[in-house]
């Protein structure tokens, strides 16, 4: 894997503000909430808060002027990345009694019809107020859903007297079905002794719900201090697979410019701006070859079609993985052979013969079938398509033999002829007639005198007669014009 790193570091002193964290609640090791509070005349008769990490829904029933009523619990939405323990971690939330009688502890709230259930609201608040004495730029942040209407939604408040008063800060949190990251500011919240935060979910009367219920996790509050050197940089980073920022707090895979934040020497804010390049690359092929192929790389060789993968190094040194679709085509190159005859075992192919002793091409034989004239050894070349094969030498020893004893075993007339021939055998023998590619077109016993062999009706050409006889093989062409 190659990585080079250009380093290009602008930096800047400045009067600025390094942050400080007053309070966090992740709701991962235990709860720092009073759920329920009866704050602000808050109830808990139809909803209520719970602390879980529960996020399938399902169905049940509830009761309603003594009718039973079903209903059905959507899954409460999976938590991103920002979110300490994602994708379902412990949250809080509101959650309908119906659903909880239901075996249903997810997100989820019963609407206020005015019929069967009346408004009412939930309150949660933080059991024990925190100090902001001497600090400045005091936030709030936190991440949250809910997917009520305009009569049924989420609310933050604030006490600076240790919840004795309340204050709204952010009413009408709903509309909202993916969690959404909210950070509030005040400068009331600024050089406090005992501040406090709160959460309510307020449910008006309304035709219909529609979960989830208000939800909140990640809760932060921090402050800015003054008298903080901070820097800012910008790298650019030229990567094979995957990048890890200077934080250690994000892995990135895909080329772009992002952002990180590290400590400086003075333990402030350093702000740098990655540009990154991600080199690694992707392809793929289809390939076809004759009984083999060795993979780009050369580490590789297939001999059956498959799918296959290969990685080689791209043009910037990182790894370039194809994925190969690849085609094995064989031929059957063996030669079956029937004394002087020899016919290839491929169907359907393109043929040529070789003279094994010259290494030449014998002039116009290109059936599949090849009949020496002459002993020696002889091969075929056999090509399917893009793929040729050679086969073995064979060898062809008993073509004297066959012409010296066929005087005494048969004799022919006419020959050429217009397809009939006249054969005269001078002892019993079995007689058989194939075209030049070995196909048989009659086979027949015949005893000594002389036969008749009618071709009238197969096409003109060139056609063997073997007979067999009296321990002699006897090959001869016969041509009918």
């Amino acid at each position: 894997m190659k990585i080079t790193l250009l380093l290009l570091t602008l930096s800047a002193s400045l009067t600025c503000f390094s942050q400080t964290t007053v309070y966090t609640e992740n709701f991962e090791s235990g709860n720092s909430f009073t759920m329920n509070s009866s704050d602000l005349a808050a109830a808990y008769t139809n909803n209520t808060w719970l602390m879980n990490n529960s996020y399938s829904g399902g169905s049940g029933t509830l009761t309603c002027l003594g009718f039973p009523l079903s209903f059905t619990v959507q899954p409460t939405p999976s938590q991103p990345v920002g979110i300490s323990g994602s994708p379902n971690s412990n949250y809080m939330h509101i959650a309908a009694q119906p659903a909880i009688s239901s075996g249903i502890t997810s997100a989820s709230y019963v609407p206020a019809d005015g019929t069967c259930f009346f408004t009412e609201s939930n309150f949660t608040k933080m059991t024990t107020p925190v100090s902001t004495t001497g600090l400045t730029g005091v936030s709030f942040d936190f991440w949250y859903i809910c997917g009520g209407s305009a009569e049924a939604f989420g609310e933050v408040y604030y006490s600076l007297d240790g919840g004795s008063t309340w204050i709204l800060k952010q009413s009408t949190l709903n509309n909202t079905t993916t969690w959404t990251q909210l950070n509030l500011t005040d400068a009331a919240w600024d050089n406090q002794a005992s501040l406090l935060f709160g959460f309510r979910f307020v449910n008006n009367t309304s035709a219909a719900g529609a979960d989830p219920g208000f939800s909140v996790d990640e809760i932060l509050i921090t402050s800015n201090s003054v008298g903080c050197a901070e820097t800012t940089s910008s790298i650019s980073e030229i990567v094979c697979e995957s990048y890890t920022s200077p934080s250690g707090n994000y892995t990135w895979t895909t080329s772009n410019t992002y952002m990180d934040t590290i400590p400086n020497a003075a333990g402030c804010d350093s702000v740098i701006t990655i540009d990154l390049t991600v080199n690694a690359t992707a392809s793929s092929i289809s390939e076809t070859a004759c009984d083999s192929y060795t993979s780009p790389s050369g580490n590789y060789t297939w001999t059956t079609s498959n799918m296959y993968m290969d990685t080689i190094p791209n043009a910037a040194g990182c790894d370039s993985v194809i994925t190969i679709d690849l085609t094995i085509n064989t031929v059957d190159a063996t030669v079956s052979q029937s004394g002087i005859i020899l016919t290839a075992n491929e169907t359907g192919a393109t043929y040529a013969w070789v003279d094994c002793n010259t290494m030449t091409l014998i002039n116009g034989e290109t059936s599949q079938s090849f009949t020496a004239t002459s002993n020696g050894d002889y091969a075929a070349i056999v090509t399917v398509g893009n793929c040729s094969d050679t086969s073995a030498c064979m060898n062809v020893n008993t073509v004297g033999i066959q012409e010296n004893d066929q005087s005494s075993l048969v004799s022919i007339y006419p020959n050429p002829s217009d397809g009939v021939f006249y054969i005269a055998v001078s002892d019993d023998a079995q007689i058989q007639v194939t075209d030049v590619s070995g196909k048989s077109i009659l086979s027949d016993n015949y005893s000594s005198g002389q036969h008749k062999i009618d071709l009238s009706n197969f096409r003109n050409g060139i056609y063997l007669l073997k007979v067999l006889g009296n321990g002699v093989v006897s090959t001869s062409k016969i041509v009918k014009n």
